[in-house]
């Protein structure tokens, strides 16, 4: 089975939203079998890998907030050349993109790079909704500095998959993240989300929110490290939930749908 995507330019050839489907139902696509919801949520997970079980619980809960967007952070599958991997992972979500706008930023698990650069091949990229900007990185490209330089804003929301502040087993990872939390300091960008972490983390440093979550399937990690900047930690699997208005509201939900932390952010 082939997979393609479909993108959709929005106002400026730098913006996409995109949404993808199978081969075999392009033509029910033609007869308007995509119906985006058009609510002011953008719902966030990542991590997914190999933890099918969980994968589905999650897009089960996202699926009934009716989000308009949805990213995933990375780790889609545990390896990015098995085919039979993204089979499982495009048959887990198939329900939930027929009406979520479907965002992705590739983490390492999608190395080796076969099947995310074929289905996808975007690294760098933004979109513009709800006067929000939402920005795609990838900080093993050549640009991606640049990238957030030249598009950041301070409406803007930073998605990438290795986090900058962490508490987790992955604080050893030699990826210097210095330059690119310096732009966000510069251009005023009051909240980056990651994946990588197995788990909820939420910092705040110098007027900016850093959140993780990766807890969406693969095995769960610990807190191993203590960091001043730390405002929470949940070992949990679970989503985020972002609601667009003038202010961004954030609600990070477990798998029995209970709330683990609720934020304002103020624009």
């Amino acid at each position: 089975m082939v997979f393609l995507f479909i993108f959709v330019p929005m106002f400026l050839f730098s913006n996409v939203f995109y949404y993808l489907y199978e081969e075999n139902d392009m033509c029910k696509l033609c007869d308007g079998e995509f119906f985006p919801n058009t609510t002011n949520l953008v719902a966030v997970y990542g991590d997914s890998r190999f933890g099918n079980k969980v994968h589905i619980k999650i897009v089960e809960l996202i699926s009934s907030y009716n989000p308009t967007v949805v990213v995933h952070l990375g780790d889609m599958v545990n390896r990015g050349d098995r085919k039979e991997e993204w089979n499982t992972f495009f048959k887990i979500t198939k329900n939930l993109r027929k009406n979520s706008y479907f965002q992705l930023v590739k983490g390492n698990h999608e190395n080796p790079d076969v099947y995310y650069k074929k289905y996808f091949g975007l690294y760098n990229y933004y979109a513009d909704f709800k006067k929000y900007r939402l920005i795609f990185l990838d900080p093993y490209t050549k640009g991606y500095l640049e990238f957030l330089e030249n598009y950041g804003n301070e409406r803007s929301i930073v998605f990438l998959h290795y986090p900058i502040y962490t508490v987790g087993p992955h604080w050893k990872d030699r990826l210097d993240l210095s330059k690119l939390d310096k732009i966000v300091a510069d251009k005023g960008i009051k909240i980056v989300i990651s994946g990588h972490e197995h788990n909820y983390q939420h910092f705040y440093v110098n007027n900016t929110h850093y959140i993780i979550t990766g807890g969406a399937g693969a095995s769960l990690y610990g807190k191993v490290i203590d960091n001043e900047y730390l405002v929470s930690f949940y070992k949990e699997y679970h989503f985020v939930l972002l609601e667009l208005n003038d202010d961004l509201n954030i609600k990070v939900i477990d798998l029995n749908n209970k709330i683990l932390e609720e934020f304002n952010v103020e624009f």
